[in-house]
């Protein structure tokens, strides 16, 4: 996700160089940015160092020095980056005092690069509030008095950050549309730096609205800006300002922050793509669900759904209950995998359950059609189990017709005592042409209750290996009879899982479905 780290020039070997004059050179007039080609560490465009100091200035001159004047050939002073004193073309003694500070400043700059890192590499760094709070906070303890991050929004710029000693000034509101100054156009229009070790322009950051300058709010000596840029496209601009006390900015800070600019850029949109990925996968997750409770008369239900905690955040689980012809209809299915394709085949064919439902009352026909469309489709290779009960109230009791293809059985609670399992087998849906589906009927009386889930229930292992089993889930259901309410017997379940498995990762999904016979409603059969 992130670039790599360039030390900065401190720390290179030193190179002598011919020591011209300033005076030879041509003096730029004061104010006009000059391009002073540097060595890049990004990926993004060059940089631009406003002042009047020409390139042979600054090689000639060496390093930068923080008096931010520099001397005409008569003597006189002009506004710009002030060249260091000539070194002898020999190098320096090692342990000099010069030596000594370059090398700790540029110690300091490597640190806060990796500061920065590790901090973007946190797994909350994909939340873009918190990104940006902590490194601008970051910075602003380590490099700057005042750091502001701007982030371009549609077609303008919203103030997403300030921070500093103090409370901001009116105009620097976080959160609230940046008015447009000089220097965010220049950094979003050319996608460069600009630094400027002295003010050049106190506009240069725009005005308050009282008509103050921003730069003479935040008592600015001076200002560095980067862009936040990153696969071809600025986010924003990252500004830092220093005041008049403070070693102004230089051209090793310049780079270093070029660094930080492109490494927040890159991880505000790895964030911005695992959100999308998010609200897909949350909409899919819906998908695959009721929308809403269902009211049946006569009959409570209950149901849990949970995605495994290893793999994709999609799950294949799926359950359902709709209206059928003379009665209702209930599904819970499993899709083989995890992921985005397992959640679009798992609405494929849920929906394609609750419409052909409509038509027809027998689960197994409606199976039989799904598993049809799916060998039609040849779209993918996985395939469906799925278990589907068409419920109707008869004089008797309520009248259950079970249909299952390739899932686990349903557990039958009766209200006198015993917990039994269906048949279950079949083939899965998707596989075979001649896939065939397993069907048996059922009466529940009140007391009774239907209980369905997924293999994520019966195959859940333990910490050391071992497997929850049947056994163990008809152990649990024989505890909970008599449970005067559908939920309580879903939540015992979940409880179990829980307590056998005590914390172990796990990967398939979960999930379980439990209808309650409450008593025949006061329409009588034809309530359904």
């Amino acid at each position: 996700m992130l670039g790599r780290v360039s030390l900065p020039s401190e720390v290179r070997p030193l190179v002598t160089v011919a020591v011209v004059p300033p005076a030879t050179q041509p003096a730029a007039p004061p104010g006009v940015s000059a391009a002073v080609p540097q060595p890049h560490t990004g990926t993004g465009p060059t940089s631009s160092v406003a002042g009047t100091a020409t390139l042979r200035e600054q090689v000639a001159g060496g390093r930068a020095s923080g008096s931010g004047r520099v001397r005409d050939a008569d003597g006189s002073a002009r506004r710009g980056l002030a060249p260091a004193a000539a070194e002898p073309a020999t190098r320096r003694p090692p342990g000099s005092a010069p030596e000594e500070d370059a090398l700790a400043a540029a110690t300091r700059r490597v640190d806060l690069l990796s500061q920065v890192t590790r901090l973007l590499l946190d797994e909350q760094s994909l939340s873009e509030p918190v990104t940006l709070h902590r490194v601008a906070w970051l910075l602003q303890a380590d490099a700057a008095e005042w750091v502001i991050i701007d982030l371009v929004r549609g077609a303008g710029i919203t103030r997403a950050v300030v921070a500093g000693p103090d409370l901001p000034p009116q105009p620097l509101v976080a959160g609230e549309r940046a008015e447009p100054a000089p220097l965010h156009t220049q950094v979003l229009a050319s996608g460069r730096a600009v630094l400027q070790p002295m003010i050049e322009d106190e506009n240069a950051l725009g005005l308050a609205r009282t008509g103050s300058p921003v730069l003479t709010a935040l008592g600015a000596g001076s200002v560095l800006c980067v862009p936040m840029r990153a696969n071809g496209t600025t986010a924003g601009v990252l500004t830092m300002v220093r005041p008049p006390e403070q070693r102004p900015f230089s051209l090793s800070d310049l780079r270093i922050f070029e660094e930080i600019g492109e490494h927040l850029a890159l991880a505000l949109h790895n964030g911005r793509r695992y959100q999308r990925r998010s609200d897909s996968a949350t909409a899919l997750r819906a998908s695959v669900l009721p929308r809403g409770p269902v009211q049946i008369p006569g009959l409570d239900w209950a149901a849990a759904y949970r995605v495994g905690t290893e793999g994709a955040e999609v799950g294949g689980d799926f359950y359902d209950l709709f209206r059928s012809p003379g009665g209702w209809g209930v599904v819970l299915g499993d899709v083989c995998g995890k992921g985005e394709e397992a959640a679009a085949v798992t609405a494929m064919v849920r929906h394609g359950i609750r419409l052909l439902s409509l038509w027809d009352a027998a689960p197994a026909q409606v199976l039989a059609k799904v598993n049809t469309a799916m060998l039609a489709q040849q779209e993918t290779d996985r395939f469906v189990t799925a278990v589907a009960a068409h419920l109707s109230w008869q004089e008797e009791g309520l009248a259950v017709e079970l249909a299952s293809a390739g899932h686990p059985a349903a557990a039958v609670l009766r209200a006198g005592g015993t917990v039994s399992f269906s048949s279950g087998g079949g083939l899965p849906l998707g596989l075979f042409e001649d896939g065939g589906t397993r069907t048996e009927r059922l009466l529940l009386q009140p007391g009774d209750a239907l209980v369905l889930y997924s293999d994520g229930v019966t195959e859940r292992h333990a910490a050391d290996g071992a497997l929850y089993g049947t056994i163990r889930l008809a152990d649990v259901l024989t505890r909970s009879l008599g449970e005067p309410a559908a939920a309580a017997v879903v939540r015992a379940i979940e409880d179990d899982l829980n307590a056998f498995s005590q914390g172990a990762a796990y990967r398939d999904d979960v999930a379980i479905l439990a209808v309650r016979v409450e008593g025949v409603p006061d329409e009588g059969p034809a309530a359904g």
